[in-house]
């Protein structure tokens, strides 16, 4: 079953970050992740960079399963900073959009 965890998790880090990078270079902006900018580098890389993204959401949803009854601090921090770096890429990204600027050089900390 999936939860509201994984959902949101899903949401912002697979479904946010990857549409609005997406966006972003097509409207002139660049990958400044490492790991990401070498798989956008391949024919159809968008949706390769989709897959990979997912498939870890699904290894998340594993480890949930097995961390949940025993380690549960471990998940909320694995949840909270997955979550959490979701929503900042696709702030970030919506910034670039609009801005030309992401999210941390528009606000004057990069």
């Amino acid at each position: 079953m999936i939860t509201k965890d994984i959902f949101f998790m899903f949401l912002f880090y697979v479904v946010g970050d990857t549409t609005t990078t997406y966006y972003a270079i097509q409207s002139g902006g660049y990958e400044s992740s490492t790991v990401p900018a070498l798989i956008l580098n391949f024919e159809n890389g968008i949706y390769l960079l989709f897959i990979v993204k997912l498939l870890f959401i699904l290894w998340a949803w594993y480890c949930r399963t097995k961390l949940i009854t025993n380690y549960n601090f471990a998940w909320n921090i694995i949840k909270i900073v997955v979550i959490g770096y979701g929503i900042t890429a696709t702030v970030s990204n919506i910034c670039s959009i609009f801005t030309g600027q992401n999210m941390f050089q528009h606000t004057g900390l990069m």
